[in-house]
């Protein structure tokens, strides 16, 4: 559902061409004025290798632009995800049979029915993230603006009600790791672990009405004209029913075309030579995910 909201979100595509790293700040230079959408592969390989193609100073390490990846594909996303999710994605599981979910190491099941959209209060940390674009939308001039990824005071997740169990969606826009969903059992877990960049004020159910707007915002920019004509799936109704069909079809190789480790959306993945069970959008995603985890489990499949 990240991978696929972010393929068709227009407000972050560009080419990163530096960086600027101070005591308190740091940030990223980002050229989107060839147009939101001209960088097609939106992967992480694809940010990769725009970066070596464009980059007019010093290169970034892939373990650096990895952390930027995450921050700039997530930043927009968690109200719309997770508004989306309640109001549309479970109703359609629902239709499907499917009414539950089971959180990482089966120790707990969610009823989907109980999820709600919360929001989350913090205060701003000690250093800043700072995307830096400049940018020309639509052809529609040359501008300039300055994205303050930790400026907005709330984050919105889903909290079941019967359990108090939390669901986050993109909170990899504070942590720079995309590992997508992050699950916590409560509140005070998610604070404890240290999930935001500031400390948490408050956690409130968000109201109906501003769910309803939010729906609103995406569902007006899915029927402007220009966008429906470049990112058609973006309709809300049609990216349930894709978001739906790559959950129900799982992590196999071939089968949703999305990568293990960015959570990227291509239709030329690269599928691990010896077990053929994960796939890739390339070099980068597979390295780093072979360092941290592949590496212990992956087996020659048999004969």
């Amino acid at each position: 559902m990240v991978s696929l909201w972010h393929v068709q979100d227009t407000k972050s595509k560009g080419v990163v061409t530096g960086e600027s790293v101070e005591e308190a700040k740091e940030v990223l230079f980002m050229n989107c004025l060839c147009s939101p959408w001209a960088m097609k592969d939106q992967t992480f390989q694809g940010f990769v290798n725009a970066h070596k193609a464009h980059c007019v100073s010093s290169l970034l390490s892939t373990s650096r632009l990895a952390e930027w990846y995450t921050r700039y594909t997530l930043r927009w996303n968690c109200s719309s995800l997770c508004c989306i999710f309640v109001v549309h994605v479970v109703p359609e599981l629902k239709r499907r049979g499917i009414t539950s979910l089971t959180v990482p190491g089966g120790c707990e099941v969610i009823v989907l029915a109980d999820l709600e959209v919360f929001a989350v209060w913090f205060e701003p940390p000690p250093k800043k993230h700072t995307i830096d674009f400049t940018l020309s939308y639509l052809g529609s001039g040359h501008g300039h603006d300055v994205c303050e990824i930790d400026s907005c005071p709330t984050h919105n997740i889903l909290v079941c009600r019967a359990t108090g169990a939390i669901v986050d969606f993109s909170a990899g826009q504070f942590t720079g790791v995309m590992e997508q969903p992050h699950y916590y059992p409560s509140v005070e877990a998610m604070v404890s672990a240290g999930a935001f960049p500031g400390r948490v004020l408050n956690v409130a159910k968000s109201p109906r009405n501003q769910i309803s707007e939010q729906l609103s915002r995406d569902a007006e920019l899915a029927d402007n004209p220009i966008y429906r004509r470049v990112i058609p799936d973006k309709k809300l109704s049609r990216f349930t029913r894709i978001v739906t069909k790559n959950m129900l079809r799982g992590w196999h190789v071939g089968n949703n075309g999305i990568c293990r480790v960015c959570f990227g959306a291509s239709s030329a993945l690269l599928t691990c030579g010896q077990c053929k069970q994960v796939a890739y959008c390339g070099t980068a995603c597979q390295k780093r995910h072979w360092a941290k985890e592949h590496k212990h489990s992956c087996k020659k499949p048999l004969s």
